[in-house]
């Protein structure tokens, strides 16, 4: 029984190549005892680490990377609704100014749509957090790439956006 000293991979012996990469097999002499071809091939699997080849679109397991990929989704996501949340905050404020000299309960309806707006703010807020959390989780388990990256950095324009809007909105 041998062993590919390229991949590792277990070899019959009356192989040419190894099956999954195509390295050559070198066949052993007749003068070579087993017992030192053994311990030679010992001492290349010791010294080779083992690749698993890489089929078609599918990639190994990479600690973290599912995570970065999910926190860079929600900042996206949290970056769209901040800057809606703070450019609707802006328009509200607006809006709010033309009805304050009139009627009660005109501005009470607005202060009554006010706070349900913040909580809708509230609510949309954890998006960004997620992704911040998420993008910070997949970087600390070795996945440190753009994605990851840009996910932290998003999340945080994202939760500023949220921050405005609720600074507008208790500004009012």
């Amino acid at each position: 029984m041998s062993f590919c000293t390229k991949c590792g991979n277990q070899l019959n012996d009356d192989d040419a190549f190894c099956a999954v990469c195509g390295n050559p097999i070198m066949q052993q002499t007749q003068t070579q005892p087993q017992e030192q071809a053994s311990q030679s091939q010992m001492q290349i699997q010791s010294q080779v680490p083992f690749q698993q080849p890489v089929y078609g679109y599918f990639k190994p397991r990479i600690p973290g990377r599912g995570l970065s990929i999910a926190g860079m989704i929600l900042s996206i996501l949290g970056v769209i609704l901040g800057i809606y949340f703070f450019s609707q905050a802006v328009d509200d404020t607006s809006i709010l100014n033309e009805y304050k000299g009139r009627d009660f309960y005109d501005f009470y309806d607005f202060t009554k749509y006010f706070s349900e707006e913040i909580t809708t703010i509230l609510y949309c807020s954890i998006f960004p957090a997620l992704a911040l959390i998420f993008s910070c989780i997949g970087r600390s388990k070795g996945y440190r790439n753009g994605m990851s990256t840009s996910g932290i950095v998003l999340s945080c324009i994202g939760l500023l956006g949220f921050i405005g809007a609720l600074v507008v909105y208790y500004s009012i």
